[in-house]
């Protein structure tokens, strides 16, 4: 561990605990002001300088500063009209559960320490009839339909009705989930919520799909630490066993390692180590070419093989799966029957209208780096996170 990452994890420790924490003496905001910007983690790093008195660099305090205000007010007009969103669903009988940074945003010390790109809330499929006329009247405009989210927009608020809380493409998690509504435990009205291990759970196997796939912020990891300060007192051999049940419990216990070096004070082993250089050379999403990588090692795996499988590659790419092909076409959602004929149609709109595109992906193809994939099974097989069940794809 380098003095940056060092020197941020010690102030983004301070931002939550509220104490001051020495930092290492060569540190500087002008150099770790590249990771700052790329995790996204502005308003923790102005929080934890003013919790360990930070001095000097007073140029970068007040644009830190100017950054938190910034977020503080857009934290709270999301959150105001995530209310509005959900008062109008309890007003009308609509069954609903807020999920993920909705839920986070309030366990943190300050609601602006955990931005949230959108807010997700799940909702039953057959009463998506009845939520279109309060979202057109609540001034939302309707996006994207995917296999298992319809998404809404205002200025201030990216919303994401959740049909389900995993996609049916990740059949090992859609298996143990199914819709979500079988976990789901009614509140007030017509809006409901999960026990803490299952919240917990389901936060953590979200985390692992990203961690999987393009990788992960260390917001990501700063979540959990802090839901489960909120809820000490969870089962943890319920959680356990559920981890069991989504083959993650060797993941798991790498992250529940991870956080113990972080707020605790244990030495990190190799594996934290691997994990923190892994989480913090990447945006606060990862990166684009990890998703590349793990997909093609996915699709070895999935084939018995090591090395390869461009032909599986350049055949994903003529005739993608149902499930990208409904996001490009919703009509497929309906007429699952017509894939072939859009599959044409997708062919003729890539000739005619964007054929470097195609040349693009065909000379990525042909130019996959075999080590490059070797290197990324070996790194996820490190954490826990390898393919070991028919795969899933982000």
């Amino acid at each position: 561990m380098n003095t940056i990452h060092s020197g941020v994890l010690t102030l983004i420790k301070s931002a939550i605990t509220g104490e001051s924490y020495p930092l290492p003496e060569t540190f500087t905001l002008a150099d770790a002001g590249r990771l700052i910007h790329k995790q996204e983690i502005w308003t923790l790093i102005y929080l934890g300088a003013c919790n360990c008195g930070f001095t000097g660099e007073t140029e970068i305090i007040e644009k830190l500063k100017t950054k938190y205000y910034r977020l503080m007010m857009h934290s709270q007009r999301q959150m105001a009209a995530l209310e509005q969103v959900m008062a109008a669903f309890r007003q009308h009988g609509i069954e609903h559960m807020p999920l993920k940074g909705i839920n986070l945003k309030k366990l943190y010390p300050h609601p602006e320490l955990r931005p949230m790109g959108d807010g997700d809330i799940l909702i039953r499929v057959e009463q998506y009839p009845q939520i279109k006329p309060i979202l057109e009247k609540l001034g939302f405009q309707e996006k994207n339909e995917t296999q298992h989210e319809l998404t809404w927009q205002r200025p201030e608020l990216y919303l994401e009705l959740h049909k389900c809380l995993f996609a049916q493409r990740l059949h090992e998690y859609y298996s143990y989930y199914g819709d979500g509504w079988k976990l789901a435990r009614a509140g007030e009205e017509s809006c409901y919520h999960l026990q803490p291990e299952d919240e917990f759970v389901y936060l953590f196997t979200h985390m692992a799909k990203h961690y999987r796939f393009t990788g992960i912020g260390i917001q990501h990891i700063l979540d959990l630490y802090i839901y489960r300060r909120a809820y000490p007192d969870m089962d943890e051999n319920r959680i356990e066993q559920t981890m069991r049940r989504l083959y993650l419990t060797e993941f798991y216990h790498n992250i529940m390692d991870f956080l113990a070096f972080w707020f605790d004070g244990r030495e990190p082993d190799e594996k934290t180590e691997l994990m923190l250089h892994h989480i913090l050379s990447g945006g606060s999403w990862g990166e684009q070419e990890n998703k590349f990588y793990s997909n093609q090692v996915k699709r070895l795996a999935q084939n018995g093989k090591r090395r390869g499988g461009k032909l599986e590659m350049i055949l994903d790419s003529l005739f993608p799966s149902m499930d990208r092909m409904q996001c490009r076409y919703r009509v497929l959602f309906h007429h699952k029957w017509l894939y072939p004929v859009f599959v044409v149609v997708r062919w003729m709109e890539i000739l005619l209208r964007r054929p470097k595109s195609l040349i693009r992906r065909l000379r990525k193809v042909n130019q996959v780096d075999d080590e490059k994939v070797e290197l990324r099974r070996q790194t996820l097989e490190a954490v826990g996170l390898g393919f070991h069940f028919a795969g899933e794809e982000e």
